[in-house]
């Protein structure tokens, strides 16, 4: 909190998802969908890359590896 306090009111906010995880993306022919909408909420928008990371670190010895693919993944569908 004492980091994110002072800037929270410059940092941009959207409804997120709040709970991407690989138990809630389905991947059908190379198309992603989530489900489980039960934690939708208007926040922060970093919080959703962050919470999918977060998930798909656990288990990895590759960490760097893990926050770079989310976060170009991220960036390539956020609109500006």
């Amino acid at each position: 909190h004492a980091v994110v306090g002072p800037r929270k009111d410059r940092l941009p906010c959207q409804t997120c998802h709040n709970d991407l995880n690989t138990h809630n993306l389905i991947v059908d022919e190379g198309r992603m969908s989530a489900i489980d909408f039960g934690d939708l909420q208007y926040t922060w928008r970093i919080a959703e890359p962050a919470i999918l990371a977060a998930c798909c670190a656990l288990g990895s010895d590759d960490l760097n590896r893990v926050f770079d693919c989310v976060m170009r993944g991220f960036c390539s569908v956020q609109q500006h």
